[in-house]
């Protein structure tokens, strides 16, 4: 909710800007930004439901690693920038639970889960920035694209050889599905003559991510609880909204254009 917060503020910002652009520059400027960040993802209650109640899971949150972003945009209209985004977010839970097989309480078997999940967003940037030119800018937009998620599940199961729970790999594959982004940020300039300095300046951009990933996720174990057998082939929409505050450098490249009068060019 803060990030929201904050993402609805720097939007409300731009708007409130008044046109008093100066022109520093008349060059066509394209932006490198590289930046690190934390992301919080909404993990569908349904999930948990069934890794608690079914698989006998004790828990209930997935951990999330710092992301990393590489972002390049191009200034192809006054104020207005495409550019295109990769990012790398990591999502992981480990658990160890120990489980009665029957009702006696007399033989049990030792549950080790390893779940991953790595998210590589690829997406087409489409920007507003109303304050290119000036040292301090605010800027907002709308990113459309892919997200390459590699899926990583592995049950370790200590357990007697009748036991119908057995252990291994579950998943460890690729799967694509689409992402829309808004983000909006602010860049702190180092240099309020950006045109002499490529080193651009800091950034802080929030963002909202909504995956459209829905998964059958525990169907590949549903032949091991009988009892359970439909609920677990059930599909869930899963890690859909992802949060992310992100701190970044920029870098800035400069290509002139070119301008002709009377049959002679010249840089502008």
């Amino acid at each position: 909710m803060n990030i929201m917060l904050i993402l609805l503020l720097s939007f409300s910002n731009l708007y409130s800007y008044e046109d008093k652009d100066e022109e520093i520059n008349k060059n066509v400027n394209s932006v490198v930004n590289l930046s690190i960040g934390f992301s919080n993802a909404s993990s569908d209650a349904k999930f948990f439901e069934k890794y608690n109640k079914i698989i006998g899971g004790f828990n209930n949150e997935i951990k999330t690693n710092p992301n990393f972003s590489f972002s390049t945009k191009y200034e192809f209209k006054k104020k207005y920038r495409i550019g295109y985004s990769i990012s790398y977010l990591q999502f992981s839970m480990y658990d160890t639970f120990e489980q009665n097989i029957n009702n006696s309480g007399l033989s049990t078997r030792l549950v080790n889960e390893d779940f991953k999940m790595i998210d590589f967003p690829v997406l087409l940037m489409f920007e507003y920035n109303p304050r290119q030119r000036q040292q301090f800018k605010t800027y907002g937009g709308i990113a459309l694209g892919t997200t390459v998620t590699k899926m990583y599940w592995n049950e370790e199961i200590n357990t007697y050889d009748w036991d119908k729970r057995k252990g291994g790999l579950r998943y460890d594959e690729l799967m694509f599905f689409p992402i829309i982004r808004l983000y909006a940020g602010t860049e702190l300039g180092f240099d309020k003559e950006e045109k002499q300095s490529m080193l651009g300046g800091i950034t802080i951009e929030p963002r909202i991510n909504y995956v459209f990933r829905k998964i059958d996720f525990f169907s590949v174990i549903s032949n091991q609880f009988e009892n359970h057998v439909n609920s677990l082939n059930e599909s869930f929409w899963f890690n859909n909204f992802i949060f992310e505050i992100n701190f970044g450098i920029t870098i800035n490249f400069y290509h002139n254009k070119k301008e002709v009068q009377n049959g002679n060019e010249r840089n502008i």
